[in-house]
């Protein structure tokens, strides 16, 4: 039933993101109320899911925005577990990005550089396709609670803030 949650085929718990593959099929991460990942074919059927609440690799605590970077790896923030778990699209876990904190939103760009943002430090950060982390953006005041990311065409960021009540454009210099 509409607006009903629950952990099967046909209901979800407070879901946080999707994320569309090139395939056409999608990815849902069922973030809140269940500790998933959700697979589903193009016209929404649901082909597979992975994940539950705990703390162990491949487990959820708030699986809250997921992307796919240009080798189809799916990213996976793990935000109460202060993590980025990454992904193959079977669900296979490929790689476990540690000693975060609180990423809330992630971001594949076309150039194989991935970007969050982590709302209770107050900043966006810059990763390799490794997790290891190149460039940290978080000066006082310059961003209020970042949420969600996404990069353009050109690298020019995008960075909804809940604090702030904004969308912030952030041009890079090439």
């Amino acid at each position: 039933m509409p607006e009903e949650a629950g952990c099967d085929a046909t209901h979800f718990y407070q879901p946080t993101h999707v994320c569309v593959v090139a395939t056409g099929e999608f990815f849902v991460t069922d973030g809140y109320g269940n500790s998933r990942v959700m697979k589903f074919s193009r016209v929404g059927r649901l082909l597979s899911q992975w994940g539950s609440r705990g703390w162990a690799s491949g487990q959820f605590h708030t699986p809250h925005a997921i992307t796919v970077d240009t080798s189809g790896r799916l990213y996976v923030t793990d935000r109460e577990n202060d993590r980025i778990q990454v992904f193959d699209q079977a669900g296979t876990l490929v790689g476990l990005w540690d000693d975060l904190h609180s990423v809330d939103g992630i971001f594949a760009a076309r150039d194989g550089l991935i970007y969050g943002s982590a709302g209770l430090d107050a900043a966006v950060i810059q990763f390799d396709e490794n997790g290891r982390t190149l460039q940290v953006w978080a000066e006082p005041g310059q961003f209020h609670y970042p949420h969600g990311i996404c990069v353009d065409g050109e690298g020019n960021f995008f960075v909804a803030e809940i604090a702030g009540d904004r969308v912030v454009k952030l041009v890079m210099r090439k």
